[in-house]
Protein backbone atom coordinates (compact mmCIF):
# COMPACT_ATOMS: atom_id res chain seq x y z
CA UNK A 1 0.00 0.00 0.00
CA UNK A 2 1.46 3.37 -1.05
CA UNK A 3 1.21 6.19 1.45
CA UNK A 4 -0.12 9.32 -0.28
CA UNK A 5 -1.36 11.51 2.58
CA UNK A 6 -1.54 11.90 6.34
CA UNK A 7 -4.62 12.61 8.42
CA UNK A 8 -4.33 15.51 10.87
CA UNK A 9 -6.05 15.52 14.26
CA UNK A 10 -7.68 18.78 15.26
CA UNK A 11 -8.18 20.23 18.72
CA UNK A 12 -11.80 19.17 18.73
CA UNK A 13 -14.29 17.18 16.68
CA UNK A 14 -16.76 20.06 16.81
CA UNK A 15 -16.44 22.29 13.69
CA UNK A 16 -17.55 25.33 15.67
CA UNK A 17 -14.82 24.84 18.28
CA UNK A 18 -12.28 24.36 15.52
CA UNK A 19 -13.15 27.77 14.09
CA UNK A 20 -12.93 29.26 17.58
CA UNK A 21 -9.47 27.76 17.99
CA UNK A 22 -8.41 29.24 14.65
CA UNK A 23 -9.11 32.80 15.82
CA UNK A 24 -6.47 33.09 18.61
CA UNK A 25 -3.90 31.30 16.46
CA UNK A 26 -4.58 33.79 13.66
CA UNK A 27 -4.07 36.71 16.05
CA UNK A 28 -0.86 35.24 17.46
CA UNK A 29 0.45 34.56 13.95
CA UNK A 30 -0.34 38.08 12.73
CA UNK A 31 1.23 39.60 15.85
CA UNK A 32 4.44 37.62 15.40
CA UNK A 33 4.49 38.40 11.68
CA UNK A 34 3.98 42.13 12.26
CA UNK A 35 6.65 42.31 14.98
CA UNK A 36 9.30 40.56 12.89
CA UNK A 37 8.48 42.63 9.81
CA UNK A 38 8.87 45.82 11.86
CA UNK A 39 12.28 44.67 13.07
CA UNK A 40 13.37 43.97 9.49
CA UNK A 41 12.05 47.31 8.25
CA UNK A 42 13.65 49.34 11.05
CA UNK A 43 17.06 47.65 10.86
CA UNK A 44 17.06 48.13 7.08
CA UNK A 45 15.88 51.74 6.91
CA UNK A 46 17.66 53.27 9.92
CA UNK A 47 21.30 54.04 9.18
CA UNK A 48 22.13 53.94 12.90
CA UNK A 49 21.11 50.27 13.04
CA UNK A 50 23.64 48.88 10.59
CA UNK A 51 25.99 47.22 13.07
CA UNK A 52 26.65 43.44 12.90
CA UNK A 53 24.34 42.85 15.87
CA UNK A 54 21.34 44.31 14.03
CA UNK A 55 22.39 42.52 10.83
CA UNK A 56 22.09 39.19 12.63
CA UNK A 57 18.90 40.30 14.37
CA UNK A 58 17.32 41.15 11.01
CA UNK A 59 18.15 37.71 9.63
CA UNK A 60 16.90 36.08 12.82
CA UNK A 61 13.56 37.84 12.37
CA UNK A 62 13.40 36.62 8.78
CA UNK A 63 14.01 33.04 9.96
CA UNK A 64 11.26 33.41 12.57
CA UNK A 65 8.81 34.58 9.89
CA UNK A 66 9.61 31.57 7.72
CA UNK A 67 9.53 29.24 10.73
CA UNK A 68 6.01 30.13 11.81
CA UNK A 69 4.71 30.43 8.25
CA UNK A 70 5.43 26.78 7.47
CA UNK A 71 2.84 25.19 9.77
CA UNK A 72 0.58 27.83 11.35
CA UNK A 73 -1.26 29.02 8.19
CA UNK A 74 -1.86 25.40 7.18
CA UNK A 75 -3.26 24.62 10.63
CA UNK A 76 -5.55 27.66 10.52
CA UNK A 77 -6.75 26.75 7.03
CA UNK A 78 -7.51 23.18 8.11
CA UNK A 79 -9.54 24.43 11.07
CA UNK A 80 -11.58 26.81 8.91
CA UNK A 81 -12.17 24.46 5.99
CA UNK A 82 -12.50 21.20 8.00
CA UNK A 83 -9.85 19.54 5.82
CA UNK A 84 -7.86 17.08 7.87
CA UNK A 85 -5.34 15.70 5.39
CA UNK A 86 -1.93 16.71 4.10
CA UNK A 87 -0.11 15.13 1.14
CA UNK A 88 2.92 13.01 1.91
CA UNK A 89 5.20 15.33 -0.10
CA UNK A 90 3.79 18.39 1.67
CA UNK A 91 4.39 16.82 5.07
CA UNK A 92 7.95 15.85 4.13
CA UNK A 93 8.68 19.37 2.90
CA UNK A 94 7.26 20.86 6.09
CA UNK A 95 9.49 18.67 8.22
CA UNK A 96 12.54 19.42 6.07
CA UNK A 97 12.13 23.20 6.15
CA UNK A 98 11.32 23.18 9.87
CA UNK A 99 14.55 21.31 10.62
CA UNK A 100 16.56 23.53 8.26
CA UNK A 101 15.24 26.72 9.84
CA UNK A 102 15.65 25.37 13.36
CA UNK A 103 19.26 24.40 12.64
CA UNK A 104 19.97 27.75 10.99
CA UNK A 105 18.46 29.67 13.90
CA UNK A 106 20.47 27.64 16.39
CA UNK A 107 23.69 28.29 14.45
CA UNK A 108 22.88 31.99 14.18
CA UNK A 109 22.28 32.21 17.92
CA UNK A 110 25.72 30.68 18.40
CA UNK A 111 27.27 33.28 16.09
CA UNK A 112 25.69 36.31 17.76
CA UNK A 113 27.53 35.90 21.12
CA UNK A 114 30.82 36.04 19.21
CA UNK A 115 29.83 39.53 18.06
CA UNK A 116 29.31 40.57 21.69
CA UNK A 117 32.61 38.95 22.66
CA UNK A 118 34.48 40.87 19.97
CA UNK A 119 32.82 44.15 20.96
CA UNK A 120 33.62 43.74 24.67
CA UNK A 121 37.00 42.03 24.68
CA UNK A 122 38.50 43.53 21.50
CA UNK A 123 36.85 46.95 21.04
CA UNK A 124 39.79 48.38 19.10
CA UNK A 125 39.77 45.54 16.59
CA UNK A 126 35.98 45.16 16.46
CA UNK A 127 35.51 46.70 13.01
CA UNK A 128 38.27 44.50 11.62
CA UNK A 129 36.97 41.29 13.24
CA UNK A 130 33.32 41.91 12.42
CA UNK A 131 33.43 43.51 8.99
CA UNK A 132 30.68 43.09 6.41
CA UNK A 133 32.31 40.15 4.64
CA UNK A 134 32.79 38.28 7.92
CA UNK A 135 29.14 38.76 8.87
CA UNK A 136 27.96 37.49 5.50
CA UNK A 137 30.25 34.47 5.76
CA UNK A 138 28.91 33.68 9.25
CA UNK A 139 25.37 33.98 7.95
CA UNK A 140 26.05 31.71 4.98
CA UNK A 141 27.77 29.19 7.26
CA UNK A 142 24.67 29.18 9.50
CA UNK A 143 22.37 28.52 6.53
CA UNK A 144 24.71 25.84 5.20
CA UNK A 145 24.79 24.14 8.60
CA UNK A 146 20.99 24.23 8.79
CA UNK A 147 20.63 22.73 5.31
CA UNK A 148 23.08 19.93 6.10
CA UNK A 149 21.29 19.25 9.37
CA UNK A 150 17.93 19.06 7.59
CA UNK A 151 19.30 16.86 4.81
CA UNK A 152 20.76 14.43 7.35
CA UNK A 153 17.42 14.16 9.11
CA UNK A 154 15.56 13.53 5.87
CA UNK A 155 18.13 10.90 4.84
CA UNK A 156 18.37 9.04 8.17
CA UNK A 157 14.75 9.08 9.40
CA UNK A 158 13.35 6.89 6.56
CA UNK A 159 16.03 4.31 7.35
CA UNK A 160 14.96 4.13 11.00
CA UNK A 161 11.29 3.92 10.04
CA UNK A 162 12.04 1.16 7.55
CA UNK A 163 13.96 -0.86 10.15
CA UNK A 164 11.20 -0.40 12.71
CA UNK A 165 8.54 -1.50 10.20
CA UNK A 166 10.57 -4.62 9.38
CA UNK A 167 10.79 -5.51 13.07
CA UNK A 168 7.05 -4.98 13.44
CA UNK A 169 6.25 -7.13 10.41
CA UNK A 170 8.58 -9.86 11.67
CA UNK A 171 6.90 -9.75 15.08
CA UNK A 172 3.46 -10.08 13.51
CA UNK A 173 4.56 -13.12 11.51
CA UNK A 174 5.71 -14.95 14.66
CA UNK A 175 3.07 -17.01 16.51
CA UNK A 176 1.73 -15.21 19.56
CA UNK A 177 1.71 -16.65 23.04
CA UNK A 178 -1.86 -17.88 23.49
CA UNK A 179 -1.60 -17.75 27.26
CA UNK A 180 -0.57 -14.10 27.09
CA UNK A 181 -3.54 -13.39 24.81
CA UNK A 182 -5.93 -15.06 27.24
CA UNK A 183 -4.44 -13.18 30.18
CA UNK A 184 -5.09 -9.96 28.29
CA UNK A 185 -8.56 -10.74 26.99
CA UNK A 186 -10.22 -12.18 30.07
CA UNK A 187 -9.85 -9.24 32.51
CA UNK A 188 -10.59 -6.66 29.83
CA UNK A 189 -13.69 -8.52 28.63
CA UNK A 190 -15.05 -8.61 32.18
CA UNK A 191 -14.33 -4.92 32.64
CA UNK A 192 -15.91 -4.16 29.26
CA UNK A 193 -19.20 -5.88 30.09
CA UNK A 194 -19.27 -4.21 33.53
CA UNK A 195 -18.75 -0.87 31.85
CA UNK A 196 -21.57 -1.58 29.41
CA UNK A 197 -23.95 -2.20 32.29
CA UNK A 198 -22.97 1.08 33.89
CA UNK A 199 -23.49 3.18 30.75
CA UNK A 200 -27.17 3.63 31.44
CA UNK A 201 -26.51 4.51 35.08
CA UNK A 202 -23.78 7.12 34.55
CA UNK A 203 -25.13 10.35 33.12
CA UNK A 204 -21.65 11.69 32.38
CA UNK A 205 -20.71 8.73 30.17
CA UNK A 206 -22.40 8.80 26.79
CA UNK A 207 -22.26 6.07 24.19
CA UNK A 208 -20.05 8.26 22.01
CA UNK A 209 -17.49 8.74 24.77
CA UNK A 210 -17.65 5.06 25.66
CA UNK A 211 -17.01 4.05 22.05
CA UNK A 212 -14.06 6.42 21.78
CA UNK A 213 -12.50 5.00 24.93
CA UNK A 214 -12.85 1.33 24.01
CA UNK A 215 -12.80 1.21 20.20
CA UNK A 216 -9.00 0.86 19.93
CA UNK A 217 -8.87 -2.00 22.41
CA UNK A 218 -11.80 -3.75 20.72
CA UNK A 219 -10.00 -3.41 17.42
CA UNK A 220 -6.85 -4.91 18.96
CA UNK A 221 -8.82 -7.84 20.37
CA UNK A 222 -10.39 -8.47 16.97
CA UNK A 223 -6.96 -8.30 15.34
CA UNK A 224 -5.53 -10.75 17.90
CA UNK A 225 -8.36 -13.21 17.19
CA UNK A 226 -7.59 -13.08 13.46
CA UNK A 227 -3.88 -13.67 14.06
Amino acid sequence: MNLTEFLLTGFSDDPVLQKVHAMPFSLIYLTALTGNLLIIALTTADQHLQSPLYFFLKNLSFIDICYISITVPKSIKNSLTSIYSIPFLGCALQVFFLIVLAGTEYALLLVMPYDCYAAICHPLHYEVLMNRDTCVQMLMASWLGGCIYGALHMAVNPVFYSLRNRELQAALRNPMDQQAICNFKEPYTKMLFTRCLNVTEETSLTLKVFWKKHFNVLHCMNFIDKV
